[in-house]
């Protein structure tokens, strides 16, 4: 089969005279598929790589070669000579113009762009994200890949920050040989496509919307960088939909800031924290009670009162309606060392000068006198709160300083040292127990979502036993003869 048979072929598989410019990975190409194309480059890599670019639909053939290449064989090593060598050609046989003009051309027959980044144009960049997810990363991923979506997609859904921006936050969690822009793009274009499907068909309010997609919309899954023939892929498309349709919306937030404390190299003796803000896409004046004169850009900064200052971000003013917005350009802000503690705020100023502070939720100072509880929430260990808590975990991170004793409830209760930080010890909790310094006292207990499902119906069967005693104390009441 020659290149460009094999080309009209998968196009005409699709029902379609030429391409249509849909996504490379939208042509969905099949394993044998996959290899018939494999044997015809190589059969032409024959000819010299001088002459096969002259082929009819050579190029067009081999630019979605690249593209499944990339997805399904791509192990981590950047680079063309990979991608050239697995079809017998030394891609240092060609000029660096040559390939170039060899990629574009390709693109432009399925009527696909060059990506660009910063006015840079990225041709291996593209050809990576045109493939969609390499499947290395779903069969390898150890579940970071829904570590970092499911969340994103809920504080997209939830306060509209950037898809981009919210990606970045989360780079820990990429294996680092999987770390790049284009796997960034790739994972905002599945955040993309989730939220496309949400809001005109009203996922929110389907009660099973899986199910409403598969009947109404049973292309759905097309849309998605994702092999949909791999089970990987399919399990991790469903939690993603279920996420989207119960993400809430915080409709007229009165607070648009946040203050977010989390743990780092937690598995290390020296754990740091770190304080993050997400910045929004948009806010309006009337949440953060900001009612000046605007006249040009706002810069942001994050700051201590009457301490140190961070800048953050630049806000444009801008309507929509009848509301008065911001929009603010810039990245998320992250504050680490001693800093992390301190009591922050947001600060606006215009031409330099101080126009309006607000409060962020959460940006009051963290007291390292006092014993404080970590959560491990979408793969981070949050900031949970001070003083005595309980949450429904398999296990928690609790800081106690050095001032205090503690004492275990029982002798199930698991309490670990796991590293130092702050004026004290962090310790792993599975179980109850008890902090005291002086007359403080403080407990903290983490509970089994299993043993909170069985105390439930332990407490409703109790319940109901009770309810049959009574029933027949009474009926037996009415039932003495006279």
């Amino acid at each position: 089969m020659k290149p460009i048979e094999w080309v009209n072929s998968l196009v005409q598989r699709h029902g379609l005279e030429r391409p249509d410019g849909r996504s490379l990975y939208q042509y969905r190409v099949t394993d044998d598929e996959y290899i018939e194309l494999t044997k015809a480059l190589k059969l032409s890599a024959v000819l010299g790589v001088n002459n096969i670019v002259n082929l009819l639909s050579w190029d067009a053939a081999f630019v979605i070669y690249a593209s499944e290449w990339w997805r399904r064989e791509y192990d981590g090593q950047w680079g063309w000579a990979g991608l050239f060598e697995a079809v017998d050609i030394n891609y240092k046989d060609l000029t660096v113009g040559r390939r170039n003009a060899l990629i574009e051309s390709g693109l432009q027959r399925w009527r696909r762009e060059i990506r660009n980044n910063n006015g840079i144009r990225q041709l291996l960049g593209t050809i990576a994200t045109e493939g969609g997810l390499p499947l290395h990363q779903l069969a390898d991923s150890g579940g970071w890949l829904e570590d970092i979506l499911k969340p994103v997609l809920k504080k997209h859904v939830a306060r509209d920050i950037s898809v981009s921006l919210l990606i970045e936050n989360y780079q820990n969690l990429i294996p680092k040989s999987y770390r790049s822009e284009e796997i960034n793009q790739i994972l905002a274009d599945i955040i993309k496509s989730v939220v496309y499907l949400r809001e005109p068909h009203q996922l929110m309010d389907k009660e099973r919307p899986l199910k409403w997609l598969d009947e109404k919309r049973p292309d759905w899954r097309e849309l998605f960088p994702i092999p949909i023939d791999n089970e990987s892929g399919r399990t991790l498309l469903r939690g993603l939909v279920d996420v989207a349709s119960k993400a809430k919306k915080e409709v007229d937030k009165k607070n648009p800031f946040e203050v977010e404390r989390y743990l780092i190299h937690v598995e290390s003796a020296n754990p740091e924290l770190i304080a993050l803000l997400e910045m929004p896409t948009f806010i309006s004046l009337k949440s953060i009670g900001l009612d000046a004169e605007i006249s040009s850009a706002l810069h942001v900064e994050v700051c201590e009162p009457n301490g140190n200052t961070w800048p953050w971000c630049r806000a444009y003013l801008t309507t929509q309606g009848d509301k008065q917005l911001l929009k603010l350009s810039g990245r998320t802000i992250k504050i680490d060392g001693g800093y992390a503690i301190s009591e922050l705020k947001v600060r606006f100023k215009l031409l330099g000068k101080v126009i309006h502070e607000c409060e962020p939720i959460n940006g009051q100072s963290l007291d390292c006198d006092l014993p404080s509880l970590f959560k491990n929430i979408d793969g981070r260990w949050m900031l949970y709160g001070s003083a005595s808590q309980s949450i429904e975990s398999d296990n928690a991170l609790v800081y106690i300083p050095s001032s205090f004793s503690c004492k275990a409830a029982n002798e199930l209760t698991n309490f670990n040292k796991t590293g130092s930080i702050f004026s004290g010890n962090l310790h792993e909790l599975k179980g109850t127990i008890y902090c005291h310094f002086e007359d403080d006292q403080y407990r903290f207990s983490t509970i089994h979502k299993s043993h909170c499902f069985n105390i439930s119906y332990l407490a409703k069967g109790l319940l109901m036993v009770q309810t049959l005693v009574m029933f027949i104390l009474v009926f037996q009441t009415y039932m003495k003869p006279i």
